[in-house]
């Protein structure tokens, strides 16, 4: 993660997915962000990884935001 909150990879073995291990990076992400005292976090996402990232908060931004790969979240100030 960059020190503006950019998630630069936040990635998962295909035999790991489903098991809430993505979830964990995630979440760990997210609190080390909120640690760092950011209100924010982003990252560009793949076709595939896109409704994972919905699901966990992410919304889409840019100018086309239906079909845009960068997504970002709004930190609450706790953990989820």
């Amino acid at each position: 993660m960059s020190t503006t909150g950019a998630i630069l990879l936040c990635y998962v073995l295909p035999e790991a997915q489903s098991t809430g291990v993505g979830r964990a990076i995630l979440s760990s992400l997210e609190a080390e962000a909120r640690r760092r005292g950011l209100r924010k976090v982003s990252l560009e996402s793949t076709v595939s990884a896109r409704g994972f990232y919905l699901r966990h908060g992410y919304s889409p931004s840019g100018n086309d935001p239906a079909n845009s790969s960068l997504l970002c979240k709004v930190l609450s100030t706790q953990d989820d």
